[in-house]
């Protein structure tokens, strides 16, 4: 092919491509299209570590952004580590991950 050729990726094609995905994983956990969500509670949400409640018909707000920052969750949460979201990696660290 010729450089700069147009080449279509089926998603057959992308499963075998494991370092593409863990670089997109990445860029969009560092980078979430939605820095957060909201959210209506359906019935009341006790907080975890609190005597606080969320009342069922509040509205919560998830900052996605932070969430995926946190060091409690991603080992080096403010670096670029696509190989977190490899099989292997994951396995033992980045708790973010192993959660989804």
């Amino acid at each position: 092919r010729s450089p700069g050729a147009r080449v279509r990726l089926s998603r057959r094609a992308a499963a075998r491509l494991p370092y593409l995905n863990a670089v997109l994983r990445e860029s969009m956990r560092l980078y979430p299209v939605a820095p957060f969500v909201l959210r209506s509670a359906v019935s009341d949400v006790p907080l975890p570590g609190s005597s606080a409640v969320v009342p069922a018909g509040a509205a919560a707000c998830v900052w996605i952004y932070g969430m995926h920052r946190r060091p409690d969750f991603w080992e080096r949460p403010d670096a670029f580590v696509p190989d977190r979201w490899l099989v292997d990696a994951a396995a033992s660290r980045d708790a973010g991950r192993r959660n989804g």
